[in-house]
């Protein structure tokens, strides 16, 4: 059998086109879900949490944001009489 070497060229030329351009779809793909999940991440420390703790002679009503809840930060909105 005898190949020749213009086909092989050839056909190493499609090959690698065609995985390159899977390589770009992917790493596209990629960019796309990581942008996603740091709009997500973003939102998620921004968001406050309400945590209500009761006690009987001092009531307090923290509010507190994902990132704070993350850091073990306290950021108080008042007391209550």
């Amino acid at each position: 059998m005898n190949l020749d070497p213009n086909w092989v060229g050839a056909i190493g030329q499609w090959a690698g086109a065609t995985f390159t351009f899977a390589a770009v779809v992917v790493a596209l793909h990629e960019v796309v879900e990581n942008r996603k999940q740091s709009h997500y991440d973003r939102y998620d420390s921004a968001r406050p949490v309400l945590s209500v703790s009761s006690k009987h002679d001092n009531t307090l009503y923290p509010i507190r944001t994902q990132q704070s809840l993350n850091q073990g930060v306290r950021v108080n909105a008042g007391e209550r009489d």
